[in-house]
């Protein structure tokens, strides 16, 4: 038997010859080897004399441990989002797990594919919702401890709810390949077309060192995060190889940064290194909301060492930044002079509720063709503001007139209102007409316009 973890070997059957065929039991204590492989060897030896054969029997070998042998899986569970829950944005998605003696690492499933792994509490994952379609997905964490045992969480469900996403980033997948890079600025030969690192998608991706000599590669886009924005989140696929045989020490580095537009670097958002290495593209996410209203760099930068060789591919970028409109659609000032009209993300366009206020002074009555209702009437020019567009509205508002308390000295002129008032004299309203009046059109107006299409 040889311990193959430390070389030693050990007879545990001497050599045997014997003219009576006979069973013999054969047992050795691998206490020793515990938690090593072993490899067990068998020989027979015949000196192939025709009139003397020897033949050698093995049968039901079995190995049996007791004591020590962990067999009992980790328990896990999502803990937050809830089930149920409606998420939008960047969602932190996060697990518990524990074990008897100890979790290596935790796997999280968005509709049942593998999407990240975490190695250490808290176990947590940045979900960028804006790559997944609005509506129904299944979250699951899986757990795993050193000997291999597993355990699966509940699935739970959740909504994705993001409203009309704006994506800033240009030639996401470099699908433009290498003679047009823009708007990427990059270093020669980082955009590459060749099957020696697949992209993640298409066929173009940027591949980052990956040279085993002392090597600086980046890439860099400028994008502009809208004022608006309530959401503004930055993600792409990142693939790791590398020569490196350590396990502790980053001799190769990729660092993913926000720069302003003077390249003034404004926040490191993650370093990967040689130790990051995997055999597959893993989404990578990160919340930018923070520059928004801002002209912003989005600057990766990998370092090699002089020795063994490190590549950084990443492909499919995106930014997607969701907007919305201001607490209204429409500012009406005490006295307008006009309404500004912004669109909303729902296509459609609102005035704000607002109270008209009445004018101040005397009454100015106009002539009416059809019966006591004379009325003058103000007109409020309603402008539409969209991306290439602006139209003009015109809405039609009753002028409210001054409404002082009936006299006695004070007569009604008649029940058509005729001509205009002659001066210093004014038409009453009784009590309950002037409620009347005012409960009509000093109320709340609202407007509903639909959408404009292009002039």
């Amino acid at each position: 038997m040889k311990d193959n973890s430390t070389g030693t070997t050990t007879t545990i059957l001497a050599k045997t010859c014997t003219t009576t065929p006979v069973w013999t039991s054969v047992s050795w204590n691998a206490a020793a080897s515990a938690g090593h492989s072993v490899t067990l060897t068998i020989t027979n030896h015949d000196d192939n004399y025709a009139g003397d054969a020897t033949y050698t029997y093995v049968d039901d070998v079995t190995v049996a441990t007791s004591g020590g042998g962990d067999t009992t899986p980790p328990t896990t569970s999502i803990t937050a989002p809830a089930n149920g829950a409606t998420v939008s944005g960047t969602t932190n998605v996060t697990a518990s797990a524990s074990d008897n003696v100890g979790v290596t690492k935790v796997e999280f499933y968005l509709d049942g594919a593998l999407t990240s792994t975490s190695t250490t509490s808290p176990y947590s994952w940045s979900w960028a919702t804006t790559g997944s379609a609005n509506g129904s997905h299944t979250l699951q964490s899986k757990a795993y401890d050193a000997a291999g045992n597993t355990g699966s969480s509940m699935t739970i469900t959740v909504t994705v709810s993001n409203s009309a996403a704006q994506q800033l980033i240009g030639n996401a997948g470099f699908e433009q390949g290498s003679s047009n890079t823009a708007p990427w600025t990059t270093t020669a030969g980082v955009v590459d077309s060749s099957t020696g690192e697949a992209a993640h998608s298409g066929s173009w991706k940027a591949w980052m060192d990956g040279y085993g000599s002392a090597h600086t590669d980046s890439i860099l886009q400028t994008v502009t995060i809208p004022s608006t924005a309530t959401s503004a989140t930055l993600s792409f696929w990142l693939h790791i190889d590398t020569a490196e045989t350590t396990t502790t020490t980053q001799y190769d580095k990729l660092q993913v940064q926000i720069r302003n537009s003077s390249g003034t670097v404004l926040a490191t958002l993650a370093t990967y290194s040689n130790l990051d290495k995997n055999t597959g593209y893993t989404q990578k996410s990160f919340n930018v909301l923070a520059y928004k209203g801002q002209t912003i760099q989005v600057y990766l930068v990998g370092t090699e060492n002089g020795s063994l060789l490190t590549s950084f591919i990443v492909d499919d970028f995106a930014l997607n930044a969701s907007t919305s409109g201001s607490a209204g659609d429409f500012t009406i000032s005490a006295n307008p002079a006009a309404i500004l009209m912004t669109q909303s993300s729902s296509s459609t366009s609102t005035i704000a509720s607002r109270r008209i206020p009445s004018p101040t002074g005397p009454a100015i009555q106009s002539p009416s063709p059809s019966g006591p209702r004379c009325r003058s009437t103000s007109r409020i020019r309603v402008r539409r503001a969209a991306s290439t567009v602006s139209r003009w509205f015109s809405l039609t508002i009753p002028t409210i007139p001054h409404m002082p308390s009936s006299s006695p000295r004070e007569t009604r002129r008649g029940p058509r209102c005729k001509g205009r008032a002659p001066r210093g004299a004014r038409a009453p309203l009784r009590d309950r007409d002037n409620r009347a009046a005012r409960a009509r059109w000093l109320g709340l107006v609202s407007l509903l316009l639909p959408g404009v299409g292009r002039a």
